[in-house]
């Protein structure tokens, strides 16, 4: 029986330190002390996460407010841009279709241009009929006269052209 006595003691002295801890008229000076000490700083701390809260969310509300007031505003200057171009007068508009239709025509003759310099290297590199077809097969040969007169130039030199037999020709010489 001494060990259930024993038991029972060590409990009731356990159940007097926390009433101790809890209750501050059983404490000593020093542990009220720190105890009150602990419990303005759990108030404290608390105190500071409800403050930082708040401005979390403050913040978050005047960011979504922010975010808002952008795309209604870039809304705004967008509509208004719309309603300004479409009010603008004829003549603006015949000036940029002017603009486009000179743009479309310096394009058009930078392809037959090309078209006429890849015909020429053909030509040069004895590809007669191939500088034919590609002239020929432009979408702008019949309104052109300058592939045309290629065209008939190319016709000719590969007409004046005379085929050797092959039996005949025991050397080539390339001069670079």
């Amino acid at each position: 029986m001494g060990e259930k006595d024993r038991i029972k003691k060590d409990q009731k002295v356990i159940k007097d330190t926390d009433r101790k801890k809890k209750d501050p008229e059983l404490m000593t000076e020093e542990e009220r002390d720190q105890y009150f000490a602990e419990l303005r700083e759990k108030r404290r701390q608390r105190k500071l996460r409800q403050k930082r809260n708040a401005r979390r969310k403050k913040i978050a509300v005047l960011g979504a407010a922010a975010v808002v007031s952008l795309v209604v505003v870039v809304g705004a200057v967008n509509g208004i841009a719309q309603f300004v171009l479409t009010k603008t007068s004829g003549k603006e508009a015949s000036q940029d279709q002017k603009k486009d239709e000179k743009e479309k025509e310096s394009q058009q003759a930078s392809v037959q241009t090309d078209v006429l310099a890849e015909a020429q290297q053909k030509a040069a590199q004895y590809d007669y009929d191939a500088a034919i077809q590609l002239l020929k097969a432009d979408s702008s040969y019949s309104e052109n006269a300058e592939m045309q007169a290629a065209v008939s130039k190319y016709e000719e030199t590969r007409n004046s052209c005379v085929s050797w037999p092959l039996e005949e020709v025991t050397h080539v010489f390339i001069i670079l």
